[in-house]
């Protein structure tokens, strides 16, 4: 038997420091790795023909290819078109709130309607964003559709 046998006593003197030389051995190398894999990494052209490449923070805490660029879209005008003819047909915009089990419903009287939707979406959908003007961009998709988005917040334009 060992003259000083290993006890929850002698634990954090003998055994944390083992244990937690060989930890800090293994895990410099896996959170960087980890790290590098969700960050964005762009290239940005910049307008006096410049080109910058490498990892990015878009605003004050996007960094991620899962954080979210905040903006507004244009609602196409198709779909104010079938708004306006469902409204002067007589067949107005149906308000509808559900609430433990109780549904509220009302008719609008004087609905307008939103030219523009709040949307969001993740930086690994974004292919490219190319700046309009002041408070605009186009945003094009890996998909390949494109749109063309407004500013109300800090991820587009001043903010």
């Amino acid at each position: 038997m060992p003259k000083h046998p290993m006890t929850l006593a002698r634990w954090p003197r003998v055994g944390a420091p083992i244990f937690l030389g060989a930890l800090a051995a293994v895990l410099p190398v896996r959170p960087a790795l980890a790290q590098e894999q969700h960050r964005i990494w762009a290239t940005v052209a910049l307008t006096d023909g410049r080109v910058h490449e490498g990892f990015i923070r878009w605003d004050r805490n996007e960094g991620s290819w899962i954080d979210i660029l905040d903006a507004y879209k244009e609602i196409p005008a198709d779909v104010y078109e079938v708004w306006r003819d469902l409204w002067h047909a007589g067949e107005g915009p149906t308000r509808t709130v559900e609430l433990r089990g109780y549904r509220i419903t009302w008719d609008e009287e004087d609905p307008e309607f939103p030219r523009q939707s709040q949307m969001g979406i993740r930086f690994g959908h974004v292919a490219s964003l190319r700046p309009l003007d002041d408070v605009r961009a186009e945003m094009t998709l890996k998909s390949g559709r494109s749109l063309i988005l407004e500013s109300r917040s800090s991820d587009l334009g001043w903010g």
